[in-house]
């Protein structure tokens, strides 16, 4: 008896096997044109073109024959962009804040793209200083950045942080050897809860429709003992055979913070692109669509103009 009941229960799940055509969207190859314009800055173009699901064996592949176009609107002056490698075009004009740019690029087989950004005017940091706190038991040191927003404006920044570190080398005797400094970005958090912003472990993206003060202060938290750095030894070794104990003394000197005031395209673009990261990691989460400015392709042309301050650690 149960051997009658298997085969009927093979014989209706081979009967219910149906063969489907896959019917993807839109399959076109088009162009992928991503680019930032810093104020003050050369301007730096990256070109590909995208592929369906189906094509291999990369995602995207470089466009090196293509014709870029960059327009300043307020002068109406334009440059033809020069291919440098690997998709990379660069062009000499450099941007300020407030001016307005128009990028079109143009290929034989790819349908042309184009896209619009004025440069934001940049925000002043009216003050930098640093607290330590205590937050649910743990010890940070806080980099309190402030500066005013206007009201009447929409306007979008981002906050990161880079850390100035020391590290002083020394034999067994004390003696100082050699000292190292390097810049390094800095990981904080933030633990105001009524900060509405999208965080990213060492980048804070800000949209001004969320904050209902002009006066805008953000504390980014450290962990203290990374501000307060650590110390041990290490074998420096001259051949195979010979060495000598070294010890290293490693300290945060001075933290660096920067204020971006960015586009809008700028903001939607980095703050999707983290939310689609996050839900790629999920098997229940919802597909995050990329957010793009460029008619016709693919991409982002985004600007930003920054302030920077800095204050000094004292361990």
């Amino acid at each position: 008896m149960e051997r009658i009941l298997y085969i009927l229960l093979m014989l209706i799940l081979f009967s219910c096997q149906k063969e489907l055509e896959f019917e993807g969207g839109d399959d076109t190859s088009r162009i992928v044109l991503n680019c930032v314009l810093e104020s003050g800055e050369i301007i730096e173009v990256n070109l590909s073109n995208s592929k369906n699901i189906l094509q291999e064996p990369s995602q995207y592949d470089s466009i090196v024959d293509a014709t870029i176009t960059i327009k300043n609107l307020a002068a109406g002056t334009s440059e033809l962009m020069t291919h440098s490698y690997n998709g990379i075009y660069f062009s000499s004009t450099v941007p300020q804040d407030g001016e307005a740019y128009r990028i079109i690029a143009e290929h034989n087989d790819l349908d042309s793209v184009s896209g619009n950004v004025t440069i934001p005017i940049a925000a002043n940091i009216n003050a930098l200083y640093e607290q330590t706190i205590v937050h649910v038991g743990e010890t940070y040191q806080d980099i309190i950045v402030e500066f005013t927003d206007d009201l009447n404006s929409d306007n979008y920044y981002e906050v990161n942080l880079t850390g100035k570190v020391e590290t002083v080398y020394s034999d067994t005797l004390g003696n100082v050897l050699w000292t190292q400094n390097d810049y390094i970005p800095v990981p904080f958090q933030i633990l105001d809860q009524g900060l509405k912003s999208d965080f990213y472990g060492t980048q804070l993206f800000l949209a001004d429709d969320e904050i209902l003060s002009s006066s805008i202060s953000v504390p980014c938290s450290i962990d203290l003992d990374l501000i307060q750095g650590y110390s041990g030894s290490d074998l420096l070794f001259i051949n195979d055979t010979l060495s000598y104990e070294v010890l290293y003394d490693v300290k945060y000197t001075k933290i660096i913070a920067e204020l971006k005031s960015i586009s809008k395209a700028y903001h939607n673009y980095f703050v999707s692109v983290q939310a689609q990261i996050e839900a790629s990691g999920k098997f229940s989460a919802e597909a995050v669509n990329v957010y793009s400015n460029m008619s016709n392709g693919f991409g982002v042309f985004g600007a930003y103009s920054s302030a920077r301050d800095s204050v000094e650690i004292n361990r």
